[in-house]
């Protein structure tokens, strides 16, 4: 076909692959396209299936497959020049079963990329780079078999730069995300490099070598230890509490340092009361802890 074909990714079906990527043929923008190869390498949609050819541009997709249909997610301009995410499911037999395309409720920012998704045997789990100003964090969402957006939640959101996510699932419906991180001071040292850096879904804490420094996430992320929890620029706030994922009160918490070394590995929020507003707790974000 003419135009540019380019990003792709692939996810195994039950008898045959689904080969995506983001495709100029249209002219000046770019289009989500894909096709399904047999076992044995013969193309078998050989004009392209066409996933999603939504105004202005799409691209960077990413594919996976749960048992029964394919999900496609993708960036997606349609709204203007900030990107937005979208994705649809494509049945075994090439026909996509969300022509219009679902967004993931994700507010447009200036970066959202590179997406990466796996199926853990329940839900489909996406990752992504999110950056509405430097530097970059890593949020992601869990995504039913029926297209429905199950939730949302940071994946990393230290106060330096993330980026180039990748996926891979374990035993039991774990999964391992792996990613680059900046890092200033590693055992002992002044290095100023990027590291990779890895957490396990539902997270238990950062993998990585002992003696590498702590930092300090914005609001809260995944820390092994101790966390850190830092002032919201967006308001001050009254006080701040840890709650297990059923809303009990786990702990209190105050700004600076908090020894969580002492909790069970899992997932935790923290609920923050805010002098804004007099609604109650105003943010909630996920915190993963490891000991």
């Amino acid at each position: 076909m003419p135009g540019e074909q380019n990003r792709a990714d692939v996810a195994f079906g039950a008898s045959s692959y689904l080969v995506v990527w983001y495709d100029a043929r249209s002219g000046s923008t770019y289009d989500i396209y894909g096709a399904r190869v047999s076992s044995d390498g013969t193309t078998l949609d050989t004009a392209g299936l066409a996933i999603s050819t939504a105004a202005s541009s799409q691209y960077s997709p990413s594919v996976a497959f749960d048992g029964t249909n394919w999900l496609v997610a993708w960036q997606d301009r349609r709204g203007g020049g900030e990107e937005s995410l979208y994705f649809a499911r494509v049945s075994q037999a090439g026909t996509v079963l969300d022509p219009e395309g679902i967004p993931l409720g994700w507010e447009p920012g200036n970066y959202q990329d590179p997406l990466q998704m796996v199926f853990d045997g329940a839900s489909y789990f996406a990752v992504w780079q999110f950056r509405n100003n430097f530097p970059g964090d890593l949020w992601g969402a869990r995504i039913s078999r029926q297209g429905a957006v199950l939730d949302s939640f940071p994946v990393c959101a230290e106060p330096e730069y993330q980026a180039t996510p990748a996926v891979a699932l374990g035993s039991g419906g774990q999964i391992v995300v792996v990613y680059s991180g900046y890092v200033d001071t590693l055992r002992g040292s002044y290095v100023e490099t990027m590291r990779i850096w890895a957490g396990i879904y539902p997270f238990y804490g950062i993998a990585e070598a002992p003696g590498a420094k702590a930092r300090a996430p914005r609001s809260a992320t995944i820390v092994r230890g101790v966390m850190l929890l830092t002032e919201s620029p967006s308001h001050k706030h009254q006080g701040a509490s840890l709650v297990d994922i059923s809303g009990r009160w786990v702990m209190g918490l105050k700004r600076g340092p908090n020894d969580v070394s002492g909790l069970a590995p899992g997932v935790y929020f923290v609920r923050e009361e805010s002098q804004a507003s007099s609604r109650g707790p105003q943010s909630v974000r996920m915190v993963v802890i490891g000991r």
